[in-house]
């Protein structure tokens, strides 16, 4: 029909294309069902510790998803393992579990269960409540099994990423992808080439053909790229990796967007000069723009937000004054109503607490909840809103 309408002869090779696209769905939508989840088990030692953790953020979030199990000193690791199993039987978690442990024997149960029960495990130890509260509201959102647990395993290591975060940035880059890697793929490229310096952020082309190997090749990438935006035809969310869709792009207003992520126009190098001649308190001012500046993008990674151009420069400049100004003793600023506001944004406060983490570590200061909250503000007011 198409070929008659339009008078053109379609490949063979493009009908298959077409064919893999729409049986693709198709298989998605039989086997993925609107309801299921993972299932989030949370395993802790002691009397009610893991009860009162899931209870506590069930209570956060006003949902009822995640199970807990209590291990008293005095159950034995049999005992306790057969009534794991029996609970995650009952279960039935047909997206896969996720076990968030403390310590010990616990965290063997995961491998116990794959072997026993066949059953799709993660498990993630030395877990604390923001851990608890980032997958039990994922998962609450239906995200994926893989998605989850490397989600808590980057809030977790945010408290370990310091050195990671001295390090000057990695090469930044675009993946243009859809079912050939050549159709449209190579519009989106002559699309966005206008608006990106490839001498500092490369276009990389994909083909898609099916998601895992696709969320393999990103995983790839990564160790050497910081991918800034995934493009084209099939909606792919990664990650935080912000997503366009080809329709986007090749609109104005997404364009528009897209140009916002993926522009790098902040003269660091200028930055630096400027405030050598200011700080007295810190010992390199370039390894602190350039751990300042990947400290905010884990920021806008972690809080699940894209900061308006411009504004991460401004916060670069805050927190550089907010170190010097804490390694000289300044007295604590009052931030308005502290409390109210750190508890409507409760996950945020958190995530912003933890990465802030590093940065008292690095540079021996103690930042007060005031300032983190004024962090947190900044983040969320200047947020690009899609």
């Amino acid at each position: 029909m198409i070929e008659q309408a339009l008078q053109i002869e379609i490949p063979f090779d493009e009908i298959g294309f077409l064919t893999m696209f729409l049986t693709a769905e198709v298989v998605d939508s039989m086997f993925v069902s609107s309801e299921a989840q993972v299932e989030v088990l949370v395993l802790m030692h002691g009397r009610s510790t893991a009860t009162s953790m899931v209870e506590t953020v069930q209570e956060l979030l006003s949902i009822e998803t995640g199970t807990a199990i209590d291990m008293p000193l005095t159950m034995d690791v049999k005992t306790m393992y057969e009534k794991v199993k029996n609970r995650v039987l009952k279960l039935d978690p047909q997206k896969g579990l996720l076990i968030l442990s403390d310590m010990g024997s616990l965290a063997s149960f995961g491998n116990m269960l794959v072997e026993e029960l066949g059953i799709r495990t993660k498990t993630v130890t030395m877990t604390s409540t923001p851990v608890v509260l980032e997958a039990i509201r994922k998962a609450s959102l239906g995200r994926g099994l893989e998605d989850i647990y490397q989600s808590c395993q980057q809030l977790f290591e945010n408290k370990y990423k310091a050195h990671a975060l001295r390090a000057k940035p990695v090469k930044n880059a675009v993946v243009l992808t859809c079912f050939t890697g050549e159709g449209v793929a190579e519009q989106l490229r002559k699309r966005i080439a206008p608006i990106i310096d490839e001498s500092k952020v490369e276009i990389i082309i994909l083909q898609f053909l099916h998601k895992d190997a696709f969320r393999e090749r990103i995983d790839q990438l990564k160790e050497e790229f910081h991918i800034l935006a995934i493009m084209g035809s099939v909606e792919f969310e990664y990650q935080d990796i912000p997503f366009f869709s080809a329709l986007e792009v090749f609109s104005d207003d997404g364009l528009d967007i897209a140009k916002r992520i993926i522009s790098d126009e902040v003269p660091y190098e200028k930055l630096i000069a400027s405030l050598s001649g200011n700080l007295k308190a810190v010992d390199s001012v370039e390894d602190l723009v350039y751990f300042l500046r990947k400290l905010i993008s884990e920021l806008q990674i972690q809080l699940n937000l894209i900061l308006e151009p411009g504004v991460d420069i401004g916060m670069i400049l805050h927190m550089a004054f907010l170190i010097e100004r804490m390694r000289l003793g300044a007295v604590d600023r009052e931030f308005p109503d502290l409390n109210e506001f750190a508890k409507k944004h409760l996950v945020e406060m958190q995530v912003t607490q933890q990465m802030m983490e590093n940065v008292e570590r690095e540079y021996q200061i103690t930042v007060p909840q005031s300032e983190i909250a004024y962090l947190t503000q900044m983040m969320l007011a200047n947020r690009v809103e899609a």
